[in-house]
């Protein structure tokens, strides 16, 4: 198996002994106001009353340090469903959200804080999720620039499988996890309390506000808990070795103008894209690793969910794609983390679903019970939030910024419902504080490139 590993000085402060003030810190950076687990207390809770119980809460963790046992009732957790789509008639249509018990998040922040350390070392550059120093907009843009020119005839084939994986947190085999950690050269005793952790689970569903009774798990992560995110990441590096591999070897034929980097894929979490030839025998091929990959570690591709987008292939050819890879032909622009993949210019066409997504939240704010102050609030965390993403990593068409600046225009007055015009204008709204404004940014900045360096929404 080709992983990258840790040298010995590398994994040595994996298994330092466990401080109380490491524990204290692995405390107060989770969030205080996040849903209980079966014993009924939230985080906050602890951190209030720090003082009081910091002693018990520390001992009990570095019992589990000091022994790597770990009771059952303290690894207890309920699983919270929350529906996918508004008319569920199945059970995968649920996303389940496990509650865990504070005592097993706090042991297990504190590994997460361990094991992220030592990410950047251990996991190639193809994946960027959770690692320190990596970044989802290079994954952005770097898809960006692979699909470039797609929309033309002329260019050599090419084509991206945007593969989807099926209950990919669900799946996870607990002993390939460990064999995986093993190769990667983590030490014994920081593994044997990973195993401990994922091991003694006790499920139990939350349905009509009442839990039905618990049960072990055999495999699977949960969403939930603070070290999921690391060992997924974990878990799906061994694809990118053998598509690494396979690209090293040629067996994969390389995706055109991908000599210089060797890209073979981009990885973020379970979202995939694999670069490759235009060709049926080529797709073919990334078909086969990801079968052996399903063989060997139980995580599965979605055909329904997946797609091949093509570049410079005849319909014909297409066609044999499609049938050779089992995955329908996709047309860009595509969706990918939240961010539309385009062959060309950004259209404000292509802009229309973060417009839509800005008037749906307006839309359910607009209750005559709320103050100027609270609306602003509202347009400041939430309307800002969501545009910078967008903008952060691509430069948003003036006339889409009309559009949202005119949405929050509207909601600040309530100008659409109650027949009321803007008491202030909105550029006047927008200046800076110290001139009278609230410190909006406008699209007249963004005309001049200030919009990257000041996102939409920002209020002082």
């Amino acid at each position: 198996m080709l992983v990258h590993s840790l040298n010995p000085e590398q994994a040595e402060p994996l298994c330092y002994p466990v401080t109380r003030e490491e524990i204290r810190m692995a405390l107060f950076s989770m969030n205080g106001e996040k849903s209980p687990g079966p014993d009924g207390f939230t985080v906050g809770f602890y951190q209030h009353n720090w003082e009081i119980l910091g002693d018990d809460l520390t001992a009990a963790i570095m019992d589990f340090f000091r022994t790597g046992k770990l009771l059952s009732e303290v690894n207890s957790t309920y699983l919270a469903l929350i529906p996918k789509v508004q008319n569920v008639d199945c059970m995968k249509q649920f996303r389940l959200i496990s509650c865990c018990n504070i005592i097993y998040k706090c042991i297990a922040k504190v590994l997460a804080n361990r094991l992220k350390e030592v990410l950047p070392i251990v996991i190639s550059q193809n994946q960027s999720a959770f690692i320190k120093g990596r970044l989802i907009s290079d994954n952005v843009l770097l898809a960006h620039e692979m699909v470039r020119l797609y929309n033309r005839k002329s260019i050599s084939p090419r084509c991206v499988l945007k593969v989807d994986m099926m209950k990919a947190f669900d799946s996870v085999d607990w002993v390939y996890l460990e064999t995986v950690m093993e190769a990667m050269r983590f030490p014994p005793q920081f593994i044997n309390w990973i195993g401990v952790c994922l091991q003694s689970i006790k499920l139990s569903v939350c349905f009509n506000g009442g839990l039905c009774g618990y049960f072990s798990a055999q495999k699977g992560l949960r969403q939930g808990d603070p070290l999921s995110p690391y060992l997924f990441t974990i878990a799906m590096e061994v694809l990118s070795c053998m598509l690494n591999r396979a690209y090293a070897v040629k067996s994969l034929p390389p995706h055109p103008q991908t000599h210089r980097i060797g890209l073979s894929h981009l990885c973020f979490a379970d979202d995939l894209l694999v670069f490759t030839k235009g060709t049926p025998e080529a797709v073919g091929k990334a078909k086969d690793i990801l079968n052996a990959f399903y063989t060997i570690f139980g995580l599965k591709c979605n055909p329904a969910k997946s797609e091949v987008f093509c570049g410079g292939v005849d319909l014909n050819v297409q066609a044999l794609i499609s049938s050779s890879s089992g995955f329908a032909i996709g047309h860009l622009p595509v969706r990918y983390l939240g961010i539309p993949l385009i062959a060309g210019k950004l259209s404000n066409a292509n802009c229309l679903a973060l417009v839509e997504r800005i008037t749906a939240r307006i839309r359910g704010w607009k209750v005559k019970t709320l103050s100027y102050v609270s609306k602003l609030q509202l347009v400041s965390a939430v309307i800002s939030s969501i545009t910078q993403y967008w903008n952060g990593i691509i430069q948003l068409p003036v006339k889409v910024i009309r559009m949202i600046e005119k949405h929050c225009s509207d909601f600040l007055w309530s100008a659409k419902e109650d027949g009321k015009k803007a008491k202030v204008h909105w550029e006047v709204v927008a200046r800076p504080k110290k001139e009278g404004g609230i410190r909006f940014q406008g699209s007249k900045e963004l005309e001049y490139g200030l919009f990257s360096k000041a996102p939409l929404g920002h209020l002082l």
